[in-house]
């Protein structure tokens, strides 16, 4: 009854304004049996403030029905400071239940009984759906409480089988992942034969085909197993040609793949082999960093012993710390590296090459400059003894000779 009440307060929410569960209540304890035997048609508010003037002011809710049979509730409250009073008026229909659709129900409810006795829960469930609709639309509580009912009874009795039908869906998952063929055979069976009993055509189709599927995961797990074995016997060709070449990085990928693969196909021969292979790489891979690491650090320390050795023009020892940073860099896999320092090297070979000619020219200079000194010196000599003989032609063309080679020079 209360639900009843609740759909009509619902349906016209728009017409109460305030105490609407008290009006609920008072509806329930005095006019019960009223909406059981009538339908509602309509519910109306009436403004009857000025009632208050008369009949005063009440707290509580007061009703009365008319000769008519609707029935007037009358609720008194304050609005803004205002109090004012309403009366709803409750319109029914003038008739009982149409015995028409009563008939209906009766008729839905004997062949959902018939349906649900048979497993037929599909149809059963449409035409339950459909008597519901009708009792709710004309508000018979007794059928609503019986159609319900029988809801609840059919949706337990469903969802036992359901239950029975997704753990035997389950094992069949489990059997086929454990490769056990028979096992899966046999829930299938018991899925068929469930599937008939309730009608559930759409699980027939698919476990009557489960045998010839199962069969043929059988021939293709063979399959895969014939390709992935040939795959790690490819990857571990490679595997070995890394290890011998010392690319560890590559070796510990494609031991990884193999692991991956004989996981795939639950070979834990294969699976323990490579693991310990791995680790080993692991330890390997460990050491190399360790040593990649000390050769990084001395590439740095030579790289700024490097740049203080050409500030000083100490050549020779720049150039045998950027061989030394070539050497490196080729142990480190590092072409950039590689370059960089290979082009640092003949940067300073040239540097000292240039370095070279350059004192190389300053020693000649110096020898040519010692040489026409001591040739000045002569010629000098030569001329001041011509010129104490009076010999002046003589002594001038020492003189003019002095001149020339003077001049040569500069």
């Amino acid at each position: 009854m209360s639900e009843q009440i609740d759909r009509l307060f619902s349906k016209f929410k728009d017409v109460f304004k305030g105490k609407e569960e008290e009006i609920k209540k008072y509806l329930i304890k005095y006019n019960k049996s009223h909406f059981e035997d009538h339908i509602v048609e309509d519910i109306e508010r009436i403004d009857a403030t000025e009632k208050i003037k008369t009949s005063g002011f009440r707290s509580n809710i007061s009703g009365w029905n008319d000769a008519r049979g609707d029935i007037f509730v009358s609720s008194c409250l304050e609005i803004g400071g205002k109090q004012v009073r309403y009366d709803y008026k409750i319109i029914f229909y003038k008739s009982k239940f149409l015995s028409e659709d009563i008939e209906k129900i009766k008729k839905a409810l004997d062949e959902i009984n018939t349906l649900r006795e048979n497993l037929h829960f599909k149809v059963a469930v449409i035409r339950l759906d459909s008597a519901i609709k009708l009792a709710n639309e004309i508000h018979v509580p007794k059928y609503m409480k019986e159609l319900r009912n029988i809801e609840k009874e059919i949706e337990t009795i469903e969802d036992h089988y359901n239950a029975q039908l997704d753990e035997l869906g389950n094992s069949i998952a489990r059997h086929r992942e454990m490769k056990n063929i028979e096992a899966a055979l046999s829930d299938c069976k018991k899925v068929i034969q469930i599937s008939e009993s309730i009608d559930r055509n759409e699980l027939l189709e698919k476990y009557k085909n489960a045998t010839e599927n199962i069969m043929n995961e059988m021939i293709a797990d063979k399959e895969k197993r014939e390709s992935i074995h040939d795959e790690i016997v490819q990857l571990d060709a490679q595997l070995t040609l890394n290890r011998d070449e010392n690319q560890i990085n590559d070796a510990i990928k494609n031991c990884e793949k193999i692991l991956e693969l004989s996981r795939s196909i639950e070979n834990d021969e294969i699976f323990k082999k490579y693991d310990s292979i791995l680790s080993d790489l692991k330890k390997q891979k460990l050491t190399l960093q360790e040593t990649e690491k000390k050769l990084k650090t001395d590439l740095k320390e030579l790289d700024e012993k490097i740049k203080i050795y050409l500030e000083k023009e100490q050549l020779n020892d720049a150039l045998e710390a950027s061989d030394k940073s070539v050497q490196i860099s080729k142990e480190l896999n590092n072409d950039d590296l590689v370059k960089k320092y290979t082009f640092i090297s003949e940067r300073i070979i040239q540097r000292i090459n240039e370095k070279e000619w350059k004192i190389e020219a300053e020693e000649k200079s110096k020898r040519e400059l010692e040489e026409l000194k001591r040739v000045v010196e002569q010629l000098n000599k030569e001329g001041l003894e011509a010129l104490n003989e009076h010999k002046l032609e003589e002594s001038l063309k020492k003189y003019k000779e002095i001149k020339k080679k003077l001049l040569k020079y500069t």
